[in-house]
């Protein structure tokens, strides 16, 4: 057998990440990075054993130029887990 592929096209995508994270003064912030134009919902959770339908959702980020910072200003609590997931 062979396969045979006409306009093949293959495109880098940058795998999505957080970095930069920063605790100053009550509130805990974040970088986003992945392709741009990606919208990510936030949400949140002190139990990270939690199945993810039981997490705090925090808000929607979108990623308009591939770099945008997150801050989450009600950080009442001592531990807190976050996760980021890609919306259509």
């Amino acid at each position: 057998g062979y396969w045979d592929l006409d306009n093949v096209r293959l495109t880098a995508v940058t795998e999505s990440i957080t970095t930069n994270p920063v605790w100053t003064n009550g509130t805990f912030a974040f970088t986003v990075q992945s392709e741009p134009a990606v919208r990510f919902g936030v949400l949140a959770s002190t139990n990270l054993a939690l199945p993810v339908t039981n997490w705090t959702p925090l808000g929607v980020v979108t990623n308009a130029t591939g770099t945008t910072p997150f801050n989450d200003t009600n950080t009442t609590v001592s531990q807190r887990f976050y996760l980021l997931r890609q919306l259509p």
